[in-house]
């Protein structure tokens, strides 16, 4: 089990916030919801879709709670060229920069032996092989202050119409918060990401429901609207849990870097705000292969 799996509700002034379904409404200028791939752009690396070219070599290079540095790709056997340069980056704003001394490759993960670190590196940081992204801090909700009891009944409200597949299954069922941060990428947007759950408690096998959404504050109406979201359903040990790892800004667009739990398995993701879309949406532009290590 790793640690992205150990989540609590969230209690904001000693209560448990849920909600539960409410009619879908539309989200998009389609109808749809902001959910979902997107295709490869021009600003993919080649071979590689979806990894924006200004993030260097198409990898990540994640910290787990052993605090050792592994590399991420869809390359067969990734690595680093010994002395490369990679920066490091959490969810709070911290940056550190670092030189890879070795590597060191084994039967599921690449590990990296770094040196130029001013402090050990935190579980679960993130770190590029550039130098062009900037980190953008988040708030989580225990800091938002007089806005968490706000923030809590807006994104709730959203996650209970994000469209579902799962039949009656979770109909009717309450959505347990399980985080929320906040942050506001240059271009001044106030964007926040929150984590949902549903379990129906079946005896043999517990099923779940994880929903993720990602809402910016319109600068009209000053209320939160989904720009992203998704949504899964699965056994208790097999539905992935999503977390946050990172917000940051790559060539200006607000990029987030999201760590996926399956259980037996870890997966990364960039969504990334479409410049171009209006009205506003983020899309999904790259995943990683699973790791186990």
């Amino acid at each position: 089990m790793t640690p992205f799996r150990r989540v609590a509700a969230v209690l904001i002034g000693g209560t448990l916030w849920t909600a539960c379904d409410k009619p879908a409404r539309d989200s998009g200028p389609d109808g749809s919801a902001p959910t979902g791939r997107r295709a490869a752009d021009a600003g993919a690396s080649a071979g590689v879709a979806g990894w924006p070219t200004a993030l260097g070599p198409p990898l990540l290079v994640v910290v787990g709670d052993s605090g050792a540095p592994v590399i991420v790709s869809e390359a067969p056997s990734p690595t680093l060229a010994v002395g490369s340069h990679v920066t490091f980056f959490t969810r709070t704003g911290t940056v550190q920069r670092a030189t890879v001394r070795a590597t060191a490759t084994g039967a599921a993960c690449t590990a990296l032996a770094v040196d130029g670190l001013s402090a050990p590196l935190s579980a679960f940081a993130v770190g590029v092989a550039a130098d062009s992204a900037i980190v953008i801090p988040a708030d989580s909700l225990e800091s938002l202050g007089a806005d968490s009891a706000a923030i809590v009944r807006q994104v709730t409200s959203l996650a209970s119409v994000v469209p579902s597949d799962t039949g009656d299954r979770f109909r009717g069922l309450p959505f347990v918060l399980l985080a929320v941060w906040r942050f506001t990428p240059p271009s001044g947007t106030s964007t926040v990401v929150a984590t949902f759950r549903r379990r129906v408690p079946l005896e043999a096998s517990p099923l779940e429901e994880r929903t993720l959404v990602v809402a910016e504050r319109d600068s009209t109406t000053g209320e939160l609207v989904t720009v992203y979201a998704e949504r899964v359903h699965g056994t208790e040990e097999s539905v992935d849990a999503i977390e946050l790892l990172a917000a940051i800004a790559i060539s200006g667009t607000p990029t987030i870097v999201l760590a996926r739990d399956y259980g037996d398995g870890l997966a990364y993701s960039l969504v990334d705000r479409l410049e171009e879309a209006r009205p506003a949406r983020w899309g999904l532009r790259w995943t990683s292969p699973r790791i186990r290590c």
